[in-house]
């Protein structure tokens, strides 16, 4: 009988585990190219954004996965449907996936957290500020460690690069990462879960309750926070958006 329970207790957590943390496996990824070596501008802006923009599909359709399977158990939830053992399971390992500490919230507040926090970022947001903070993939950052996003780091543990114009009480690293991919998922995490950034959360939970499309654009403005320069980098931003268009409306498929 022990045995018969290890096995079920084995084989629902394999379950539970294949559903919420599961991702296509890639044999073979393709390294940063030489974007340097492009002199004409529009190319190297075209091959930048089909590089990237197919990394970044692959990670937000991971996150589209997750936010289905969530939203399921949100529904059943809210329509006063009891939630079985399982369903609680899969909630618990949400909550670790995007940090929410289950013992600072009572329950509903939790479900609300993760409903705002479980979602996609808009690819022409996600492309303009890769394009912005990497040089269009020419930085010394994103060549050295595939840093796409300029995400600071200030781990004792992992080495990270150290920017030319930091000042001399900072301590704060570029953290380097093992592919552009990892990148793009540590940034996309990082959106939907540092509380930095909880007014662009807010902002995209509200687009979404209204039914509109998630426009990056419309969202920029949340994220505020994520440079010194704030008012003046959320337009930046929106000025990639718009000015390189046409490049990002490209039919990749």
């Amino acid at each position: 009988m022990r045995k018969l329970i290890s096995f079920i207790v084995f084989c629902t957590t394999l379950i539970l585990l294949s559903v919420v943390d599961y991702q296509p496996k890639i044999i073979e990824e393709a390294p940063l190219p030489n974007f340097a070596r492009f002199y004409d501008i529009k190319l190297r802006k075209r091959l930048f954004i089909e590089f990237m923009r197919l990394l970044i599909k692959g990670e937000n359709d991971f996150v589209m996965q997750q936010r289905i399977q969530f939203l399921k158990l949100y529904k059943k939830r809210t329509g006063r449907k009891a939630l079985t053992a399982y369903d609680m399971r899969v909630f618990e390992r949400f909550a670790e996936l995007y940090f929410v500490n289950l013992s600072e919230y009572d329950q509903d507040e939790s479900w609300e957290i993760l409903k705002r926090r479980i979602d996609v970022i808009p690819t022409e947001l996600a492309l303009a500020q890769s394009a912005n903070e990497s040089a269009w993939g020419r930085s010394r950052f994103a060549i050295e460690g595939n840093a796409m996003f300029g995400q600071w780091s200030f781990s004792k543990t992992k080495v990270g690069m150290i920017p030319s114009a930091r000042d001399l009480d900072s301590t704060h690293t570029v953290a380097r990462f093992p592919s552009v991919r990892a990148a793009v998922k540590s940034y996309i995490k990082n959106l939907n879960t540092h509380r930095a950034y909880l007014a662009f959360r807010v902002l995209r939970s509200k687009a979404r309750a209204g039914g509109s499309e998630l426009d990056g654009h419309s969202l920029a403005p949340g994220l505020i926070n994520y440079s010194e320069r704030r008012e003046v980098y959320v337009r930046e931003i929106q000025s990639i958006m718009k000015t390189n268009k046409s490049f990002m409306d490209l039919d990749l498929q």
